[in-house]
């Protein structure tokens, strides 16, 4: 074991020379290598003191009575203090194009402060958590999202080092499916049509980008003419990394129509970094300004709403109306699960169901086959002289006027039957059921 108080040493301009404050040396088993702690004190005998309470922490940590130090630490501290710590190395690891923002998630963090009564880590409980979602009147999916980012918060707790358990990793989330509050649909040809025609021209080439493309919200407000690309043979815009929602690269092929309203509105003077939409993409209150000139209902008579992330349900049921495979949209969506793209980002109530049926082939009729199955046998009759007993006991059993006779003399027997009595002389070709059978026919 190494331990020993003192001053470190450095060279100066070729000179040996001691700093002002002590400094411990040490190296306790099993330790490979000694460490230097900075005490941060000129006075001899308090660096002792800390040298010594330094001491007995570390050994008290390494026999398990007491906890490290950022636990304890963490543990007194403030958690707004923490939520500050989360928020700052959120801003260094995430990009400011997603959709998970610092802003937000201190946001909800401190709301789960104020409204669970949550002042240090140890207030934080998955019961006081369950008994605040009760409360409530926040949607399932938004509670699901503030669930989510109290355990994100904690986990980025448990890899520095300052908590030994995430109490809310065992909370469970709500069902959401069939408990939307927010449910979208997609415009149909004749909303669009209305919507380009009283919109000005500069929002309406935003409009139809978002339709025939399925770009968001963010990612058209930060695309530049450089990420259009029309000379080759398949033009179409490049979605950067820097503003995809899933931080990859992706080429969307561009239809005719859309090329053509881009080549447009590109202007005379243009450079590569200048963006599509220097003015801005409209924002949500002014989309829906443009719907009520169109007469367009914002909300539907089922609820669903109309916003601007519609235009890409649309664009998913574009892709779905014309015959494009699940796959192949799933690739222009930019999904990475194909149920996404059929279930979520399709609009049942615009595809053709009713056409599609229509179209169908008809099923040949019964009559067309029972007249098929009797000419096959009065050709078979035609081409045997003799009819064996058998086949003659057959022709007897398919004549209708046979069959109508008999119904009334077998009624009985056919009761009889039904309430379970089986007639012992009864051929078994004669029975009650083959008779009610025959006679419905």
């Amino acid at each position: 074991m190494i331990y020993d108080v003192k001053k470190r040493a450095r060279r100066k301009n070729g000179k040996t020379v001691l700093s002002k404050c002590y400094s411990l040396y040490y190296r306790f088993d099993p330790m490979v290598a000694p460490k230097w702690l900075a005490l941060r004190v000129s006075d001899k005998e308090a660096a002792l003191a800390k040298a010594r309470e330094f001491k007995r922490e570390y050994e008290a940590e390494a026999a398990g009575i007491m906890f490290p130090k950022p636990i304890r630490e963490a543990a007194v501290a403030p958690l707004k203090v923490l939520i500050i710590d989360y928020v700052s190395d959120m801003r260094m690891r995430v990009k400011s194009s997603t959709s998970k923002s610092p802003k937000q998630s201190k946001s909800r963090l401190m709301r789960l402060c104020k409204e669970c009564g949550w002042q240090k880590l140890s207030d934080i409980t998955a019961d006081s958590f369950v008994k605040w979602r009760c409360t409530t009147d926040l949607s399932p999916k938004t509670l699901n999202h503030y669930l989510a980012e109290g355990i994100t918060f904690i986990n980025f707790l448990l890899k520095t080092e300052r908590i030994l358990k995430n109490p809310l990793a065992d909370v469970s989330k709500l069902t959401v499916k069939g408990r939307e509050s927010r449910l979208r649909r997609a415009f149909t040809n004749e909303e669009l049509t209305s919507l380009f025609r009283i919109a000005p021209e500069y929002r309406k080439t935003a409009y139809l980008s978002a339709v025939l493309s399925g770009l968001r919200h963010g990612e058209l407000s930060k695309l530049r003419w450089g990420d259009v690309v029309f000379e080759s043979p398949t033009p179409h815009i490049l979605a950067r990394s820097a503003i995809s929602k899933n931080g990859q690269d992706a080429r969307i092929p561009m239809t005719n129509q859309l090329e053509k309203e881009l080549l447009n509105h590109r202007p005379e003077s243009w450079t590569e970094n200048d963006l599509v939409f220097p003015k801005g993409v409209p924002r949500a209150r002014t989309l829906r300004v443009d719907l009520e000139s169109a007469g367009i209902p914002y909300q539907d008579e089922m609820g669903r709403f109309a916003d601007f992330h519609s235009f890409r349900y649309t664009w998913g049921t574009i892709l779905q109306k014309n015959g494009v495979n699940s796959r192949t949209a799933m690739e222009l969506m930019r999904h990475s699960d194909r149920n996404l793209t059929d279930k979520v980002y399709t609009d049942t109530n615009l595809l053709p169901l009713g056409e599609v049926v229509r179209k169908l082939p008809d099923i040949q009729p019964l009559t067309d086959i029972l007249t098929e199955i009797s000419g096959k046998r009065g050709q078979k009759q035609a081409n045997s002289g003799k009819i064996s007993p058998q086949k003659n006991e057959e022709r007897i059993w398919l004549d209708p006027a046979y069959l109508k006779g008999l119904i009334k003399k077998k009624i009985l027997e056919t009761l009889v039957e039904v309430a379970g009595v089986e007639p012992a002389s009864r051929n078994p070709s004669h029975s009650a059921s083959t008779c009610l059978v025959l006679s419905i026919i």
